[in-house]
């Protein structure tokens, strides 16, 4: 009697000792309600792929304002009190304009290493310094974008157009109207090639033809691979290349948004509307070289409207 009741009372307490089973489960159904694991996209070049042409081409851009602030005190005569931090001697409206200044240097005067000139604008040079080493990033470690597949729909080209058009509509309404961009923003630095390199048409041309590339070729393909390709899934899972393209968490959906609104806060509205509006064609079409068209279409449309109507300030 004892020897056939044994066997059955482990068989009772078999269930039990499977109770940690019960919380494999529980994992499971985590799992389940986020994003999908999958073989990494971009693989071990995936940070030189997508995120370092975007850090050289951002820090290019912040470089650049600097150097020519350095400019402009080198020509007053103020770069000392500049780095002491005397704010009475910086330049003041009432002074001569740089213009006039730079009348009277010398065409071969450098400064910074020998290689800038000094009675120039450095915007021109430091611009074209930045976008010919983002390029040559691009070109080193490209082949990485096409791990992501190439499919382009027509929709891209409807978000890009109706995107400039709301660009250009919404940053005219807040500049003209609501001045939201002047409670977070101190504006930028309007930049006309017209005006400024008037003096040399050769350099002005290509000039012109460096930031049409950057802006339309360059900057469409390393922002949205940055800000899509990484960032998105970057925030969702720190292993972020292990993460599907086009696939995301709700909230995650919000992060190109948050950075276009910070990167943009001189159209602020504008930056809201448009990076939300490709988000939801990328939600919808699942492919990022989507977005990356929609970029450049709004890019060139954005460029060449500047140029023809003057809005330097969006440039």
């Amino acid at each position: 009697m004892t020897d056939e009741t044994s066997p059955q009372d482990e068989s009772i307490e078999q269930p039990v000792e499977n109770e940690p089973a019960g919380e494999e489960t529980t994992d499971n159904v985590q799992q389940d309600s986020s994003t999908p694991r999958g073989p990494r996209v971009f693989g071990r070049f995936a940070v030189w792929i997508v995120v370092m042409p975007f850090i050289f081409y951002l820090t290019g851009t912040m470089v650049g304002p600097y150097i020519e602030t350095l400019r402009d005190h080198l020509i007053r005569g103020t770069l000392d009190d500049y780095h002491h931090g005397d704010e009475s001697t910086l330049p003041q409206e009432e002074e001569i304009p740089l213009s006039e200044l730079e009348k009277e240097i010398d065409p071969n005067e450098r400064f910074l290493f020998g290689l800038l000139p000094l009675n120039r604008d450095a915007y021109p040079y430091t611009y074209t310094f930045t976008i010919a080493g983002t390029t040559l990033l691009m070109l080193m470690f490209g082949w990485g974008y096409f791990k992501a597949p190439f499919k382009i729909s027509f929709l891209s080209i409807v978000v890009g157009v109706v995107g400039v058009v709301a660009w250009i509509a919404l940053a005219e309404l807040d500049k003209n109207f609501l001045g939201i961009s002047d409670l977070v923003s101190s504006g930028r630095t309007a930049f006309n090639p017209f005006e400024t390199l008037k003096g040399d048409p050769t350099w002005m041309w290509q000039f012109l033809a460096i930031r049409f590339f950057g802006l339309v070729i360059v900057v469409p393909i390393i922002e949205e691979f940055f800000v899509r390709g990484f960032l998105m899934r970057y925030v969702e899972d720190p292993d972020w290349d292990e993460l599907p393209l086009g696939k995301a968490k709700n909230w995650v959906w919000f992060v190109p948004t948050i950075y276009g609104l910070v990167a943009h806060l001189t159209e602020p509205l504008a930056a809201i509307v448009w990076f939300s509006m490709v988000s939801w064609m990328y939600k919808r079409t699942g492919s990022i070289w989507d977005c990356v068209v929609a970029h450049m279409v709004t890019n060139l449309l954005l460029g060449l409207y500047v140029c023809y109507c003057g809005a330097w300030y969006l440039w």
